[in-house]
């Protein structure tokens, strides 16, 4: 190619640009680096971006040799005979990506074009246009390295947020990288590369670069130079502790909720590349998807621990029901021996007293696992408040007072009203516990509903559809509040605060059971020394005309007349022979049996006037349900009552049904066996 001087025109019709024109043009291309050189390498032009990108000023180029100043030791040779060949037959070196180096000896990633031009002075020049890939290429290293982590990525995913927040450390060549997320008035730190000795890992929000990253949300990252002449110097006091002069942050987004702040601290004054800002978004991005699955695991986890404890807990409870109706079976029996004996009775009291203790504990074991049945009914939350103020009020003690505070609107919901007053009465005691004087513990409602978007962050993943709305019952008390690492633990089971045997720890997580199974919510705030607040979300059921509460069965007086006879089946001995003298003391005669095989059996010997069944539900072979079947094809319209110690589920599970059949859960007491078969009777039979 022939290199022309410039002119104004060719063929006198097309204008030619300036020659400073041109000049200015390949001066202001910042990604293009121009090179002239001749033959021998030596540099006889420089433009600006040849500068920026290989360290060499203008006065420094010119003059110098192209192979000595850029061209690395083992490409000399190879590049010193592509000039002498390109000057021979005017062909220029194949475009290309190569790696050289600048003024620093650090390598420079290029896609080289280079070309031959024949000066009007017949002195052949050569020009090589130079594009910069360093930054493209550093990002391409990067992807794979952020590639290459996620890759190796395992089911923790607190392990992997960690990863994650080192690899942006590393990739931004930081000093510090933090990780905090927002919980309430806290930023918790979850992750950190290179964090100072001292670092607090919970500190207050209020003024801290990263609450502004939270607070402003979206997808835009934040960038703070000279941080101490800014306004967050005053507010944030670890910008002047660590002597930072940068902060880059980004939001950081699980559930569609930013959560958190992915940032990097500078000890210099740094301004980010676009490429360091997209490898910030990256990592921030996947960092939220860790949350998300984190959350998901943890959800999963602690809803497989409570099943698992549930049916280990309803088994115990079962057990341990069988054994109290039989120990009641025997203390009444006794009672009655003893008459007014003034040194038996206070004893028997006692061991009465100790049985409804221990039935207590079974009866939490069983709404701990969520199987005890729930007697729902439309009621107002205020009205439950109000009827639970004296139980607590007495529970407490004087020392401690129960301040309402109720909302002035009905707080309408479906539920249970004996377990919504054992839920406020465990976290009125939880409440006791936790204050250090004696005080007013604050119970109150609040009608205004609430939705689930209001609720995101404040509780877990809903049980119940996202368009349904909550009334709120809180619980405050101003005692020694909580830190995170109890917060996270506080409604799993058997974990407890207290010393060794001083609690069951089955309070809170039978409060958690209690709340999932009305389709509720729990939210907890509470800090170290500033209180806690509990606040139980139900969901809002508005009634057209409003009933009360069930308040149980009641009982019916005895049958006058001819006692029916019984059938009873039982598998444990002891109850077989408590109930059987119970109830032919009462008069009723009875035939037993210890399975519904023997039962059946009993029946096919003898001629027995059958009446009435009294049987076990969960027995070896034939169930209770099986056994009434059996017994109904051939005597229609036989009244039936079941017993159990186990759960509602297994109850169902044998095909009950547990509105209309006739079912007595134990631990009861002789007397209410009998009161029970004369409600039956005065009841329309059982088809199912």
């Amino acid at each position: 190619m022939e290199e022309r001087e410039p002119s104004q025109t060719t063929g006198g019709t097309t204008p030619l640009l300036d020659g400073a024109l041109i000049e200015a043009f390949l001066n202001h291309i910042p990604s293009l680096a121009i090179q002239g050189y001749r033959e021998d390498g030596t540099i006889f032009y420089w433009n600006r971006a040849s500068e920026r990108i290989y360290g060499y000023s203008v006065s420094e180029a010119i003059g110098g040799n192209l192979l000595h100043l850029i061209i690395p030791p083992p490409m000399r040779e190879e590049a010193r005979a592509s000039l002498q060949h390109a000057a021979q037959t005017g062909e220029a070196r194949p475009a290309g990506e190569l790696t050289l180096f600048n003024k620093e000896g650090c390598p420079v990633h290029v896609y080289s074009n280079h070309m031959v031009i024949k000066a009007v002075t017949g002195e052949t020049r050569f020009y090589c246009l130079d594009v910069d890939l360093t930054e493209s290429k550093d990002l391409e290293h990067r992807l794979r390295t952020i590639n290459h982590t996620l890759l190796e990525f395992r089911e923790s995913p607190q392990k992997n947020i960690q990863k994650l927040t080192e690899l942006m450390g590393t990739l931004l060549h930081a000093d510090c990288v933090l990780y905090n997320r927002a919980q309430r008035d806290l930023l918790c730190t979850v992750a950190a590369w290179h964090p100072p000795a001292d670092l607090l890992m919970e500190d207050s929000a209020e003024g801290h670069l990263c609450r502004e990253v939270i607070a402003r949300g979206g997808q835009t990252p934040l960038v703070v130079r000279d941080l101490p002449n800014t306004s967050f110097a005053q507010s944030d006091p670890n910008i002047h502790k660590y002597k930072l002069k940068t902060y880059v942050g980004h939001p950081v987004i699980s559930n569609h909720r930013t959560i958190g702040s992915l940032c990097a601290l500078f000890l210099q004054d740094i301004e980010p590349t676009s490429k360091d800002l997209e490898v910030l978004s990256l990592l921030a991005a996947a960092i939220g998807m860790e949350e998300e699955r984190g959350s998901l695991r943890d959800h999963l986890l602690r809803t497989q621990k409570q099943e698992a404890i549930g049916r280990l807990a309803g088994g115990v409870a079962h057990d341990v029901n069988n054994i109290l109706t039989a120990l009641s079976g025997f203390t009444e029996f006794i009672e009655m021996d003893a008459g007014d004996d003034p040194i038996l009775a206070p004893h028997l009291r006692g061991i009465q007293t100790c049985i409804q203790r221990i039935s207590l504990l079974a009866n939490q074991l069983l709404t701990f696992s969520q199987r005890r049945e729930l007697q729902m009914s439309m009621l107002d939350l205020n009205q439950v408040v109000r009827d639970a103020k004296p139980m607590m009020e007495h529970t407490l003690g004087d020392l401690f007072g129960i301040a309402l505070s109720l909302d002035p609107e009905p707080c309408y919901t479906n539920g249970d009203t004996e377990h919504l007053e054992q839920v406020l009465l465990s976290l009125a005691l939880n409440a006791k516990e936790a204050m250090r004087e004696p005080g007013a513990i604050e119970v109150g409602t609040l009608a205004t509903p609430r939705t689930i978007e209001e609720l995101e962050g404040l509780v877990e993943a809903p049980a119940t559809p996202k368009t349904t709305t909550y009334v709120t019952l809180f619980v405050r008390d101003t005692g020694v509040g909580m830190s995170q690492e109890t917060r996270d633990k506080i409604f799993e089971p058997f974990f407890s605060t207290k010393e060794f045997g001083q609690s069951t720890g089955l309070g809170l997580p039978t409060v958690y059971g209690i709340v999932r199974q009305h389709r509720g919510l729990i939210g907890i705030n509470s800090l170290p020394d500033q209180g806690t607040t509990f606040f139980i979300y139900l969901p809002t059921n508005q009634p057209t005309t409003f009933e009360g509460p069930r308040r149980g069965m009641g009982s019916a007086e005895t049958l006058p007349g001819t006692k029916p006879t019984v059938l009873l089946v039982e598998d444990d001995p002891s109850i077989l022979i408590i109930l059987q003298k119970s109830l032919e003391q009462a008069g009723f005669p009875v035939h037993t049996a210890p399975n519904a095989e023997k039962a059946l059996e009993l029946l096919q010997q003898k001629t027995i006037p059958l009446q009435f069944l009294i049987t076990d539900i969960v027995m070896p072979g034939m169930n209770g349900k099986e056994l009434a079947d059996t017994l109904r094809t051939h005597i229609p319209g036989l009244p039936v009552l079941f017993m159990t110690g186990y759960i509602p589920e297994k109850v169902e599970a044998c095909g009950l049904n547990l509105e209309h059949d006739h079912i007595l859960y134990k631990p009861f007491m002789p007397r209410q066996v009998i009161e029970k078969i004369n409600q039956v009777l005065k009841q329309p039979v059982s088809r199912g």
